[in-house]
């Protein structure tokens, strides 16, 4: 198949489409076969040492290693269902899913480097990836090591993650699938994607945009968006992909076994159900998957650039460099981890929304979390109202549409707290030896989401800019609405030589709501869209638009611009030359 594509000069080669363990999500607990069971046996072997060691960690009396057995995840819940949260013991299963997710990373780079073989020089990767699960097998900081093209599905922020996990000169693609509410809505997504770097869309499917399979007979909605592709391939285009993205200022920590984590207690609501937790409803369901996109439209929200950072492979030297730290909701922390947090936080800020470190690496819970004396709090209990039912408790204006996430959280002895209310104690600041900050929360992002609508600043996204603006991160473009208003506008700030490229989007995209409430955030953002808003650089220079092609400058060189029209389809890319 390789050496017949060659002569078509392909962009890249994919080992496979939606490529994971299961059916991408699904519920399966792929595999146990006696091979595999084999293969896992020498895997716990050289990861605990000795059969003693397994067992201790599984709370198990096996004779000999050959009894040792994965557990399912029916097997899993039931016992750990029957136990309060503090007593959980996940060990048994989080061992063999994360040992499957190796398998399929192994599996991967010994395609891809067969197909180097064969192609040399040609990225190789696979499309249709989605976002992390414990079953899919994609674990996104591990096949990103070895793969450099990927066409990742935007679930739960997964996108992002591929973003910040890829190698250097890595293809990332889109697949634009057609919308229920026609190109203007597809237009945007190109837009949206090209302004993130991406190198190209797949259209999916060819009936949707030729007639009867034939190339030379495009439909209306092909013509429809024939402009905005032909702009977004142009030399113009190639000189924002061309220049390279701010270097991020907020580190995003993710990590795999607290994905496993929250995937076991989301699913306790589900009773018999569990075993359908699969495709798009899975995303909406997941807590985590909404938590990472919270974040990441908040930092976005603020203009501060970001990426993820996975925690399995932390150390001091891979924190340098970034303002502030987020931990969201990390519930499995190991104490070589936690060391590593403490001592950045010596001199940087460490920003923990809630849940922190309440499991060991191996999901062995804990009867405290791991960093709650750091965050100089206690808890009288492990509940955590994921619905928001939980609003923090006071008339205080600066506290509405705010929630807690822990109503049990309190303040240790000589602790202060900003919101020190009825129900819980929230957003507890302390200082750090070097003058950094560890900041506990105690709130749930996750409701962002939903509250991001243009009506009023958002509390939590003020609070989150104070907190930015202490820990010494400041955002590269200044956007300015007119009073009252709150602009969810994406700005996106690249540099190429002394040149620089600014991007300016409408940020509506999210993929853990359900229809009904994007659809409504959609319409309160465009309500007054196309709007004019001032944005300021920190660099002066003639303005240029590039794209949509245009020969306007600016006058004379200035560092800011009063009437920058954003509109409310498609994007805008500003060239400013010295």
């Amino acid at each position: 198949v390789v050496s017949q594509a060659l002569p078509n000069g392909p962009l890249a080669i994919t080992l496979d489409d939606e490529i994971s363990l299961t059916r991408r999500n699904q519920p399966f607990d792929y595999c146990h076969c006696e091979r595999c069971n084999r293969h896992f046996r020498r895997w716990l072997l050289a990861r605990h040492g000795s059969l003693a060691a397994i067992n201790t960690l599984w709370n198990h009396d096996h004779a000999s290693l050959d009894d040792v057995r994965p557990w399912s995840t029916g097997i899993m819940r039931r016992r750990a269902l029957q136990s309060p949260l503090p007593e959980w013991n996940l060990a048994p299963w989080n061992d063999h899913r994360e040992f499957m997710e190796e398998q399929l990373t192994s599996l991967l780079s010994e395609l891809a480097d067969h197909a180097r073989r064969l192609a040399p020089g040609r990225p190789v990767g696979f499309t249709g990836g989605g976002a992390p699960s414990p079953f899919s097998g994609i674990d996104w900081g591990r096949v990103t090591r070895d793969l450099d093209a990927f066409e990742p599905y935007d679930e739960g922020g997964s996108h992002a993650l591929v973003r910040s996990f890829a190698r250097p000169g890595s293809i990332i693609l889109r697949t634009l699938f057609e919308s229920p509410f026609g190109t203007e809505a597809e237009r945007h997504e190109l837009w949206d994607y090209f302004l993130r770097g991406d190198r190209g869309a797949i259209l999916w499917s060819s009936k949707s945009w030729f007639e009867a399979g034939r190339v030379d007979r495009p439909t209306r909605r092909a013509r429809d968006l024939a402009p905005t592709l032909t702009q977004l391939s142009s030399q113009a285009a190639a000189e924002w992909i061309a220049a390279t993205p701010e270097p991020a200022q907020v580190a995003i920590l993710e990590s795999s076994a607290s994905n496993r984590a929250h995937w076991m207690i989301d699913s306790r609501f589900d009773g018999g159900t569990w075993v359908h937790r699969s495709g798009s409803g899975s995303i909406r369901d997941s807590s985590q998957d909404r938590t990472r996109e919270a974040w990441q439209k908040l930092l976005e929200d603020l203009q501060l650039p970001y990426r993820h950072l996975r925690l399995e492979d932390l150390t001091e030297q891979s924190l340098d460099g970034f303002k502030a730290v987020i931990l969201p909701r990390i519930l499995a922390l190991s104490q070589q981890q936690a060391d590593t947090l403490r001592r950045y936080a010596d001199h940087g800020t460490l920003i923990a929304d809630g849940q922190t470190g309440w499991f060991n690496e191996h999901l062995q819970a804990r009867s405290e979390g791991l960093l709650d004396e750091f965050f100089g709090i206690r808890r009288r209990d492990f509940r955590v109202a994921l619905s928001g039912a939980d609003s923090v408790a006071t008339e205080d204006p600066k506290h509405l549409g705010l929630h807690l996430a822990e109503s049990g959280c309190e303040l240790t002895e000589g602790t202060m707290a900003t919101m020190n209310v009825a129900n819980g104690a929230a957003v507890i600041v302390r200082s750090g030896a070097g003058g950094g900050r560890r900041v506990y929360l105690n709130l749930l992002v996750a409701p962002y989401l939903e509250n991001r609508n243009g009506e009023q600043p958002d509390n939590l996204l003020e609070l989150m800019r104070g907190l930015m603006r202490l820990a010494g991160a400041r955002p590269v473009v200044q956007l300015r609405d007119r009073p009252g208003r709150h602009a969810p506008i994406r700005a996106e700030l690249r540099r190429n030589g002394d040149r620089w490229y600014l991007g300016l989007i409408l940020n509506r995209g999210c993929t853990t709501l359900k229809k009904e409430a994007t659809d409504a955030l959609t319409a309160m953002i465009r309500e007054e869209l196309p709007r004019s808003i001032e944005v300021s650089l920190p660099i002066a220079g003639h303005a240029r638009v590039l794209l949509p092609a245009s020969s306007d400058y600016v006058d004379d060189t200035r560092r800011s611009w009063q009437s920058v029209l954003v509109p409310a389809v498609g994007g805008i890319v500003v060239r400013i030359d010295p």
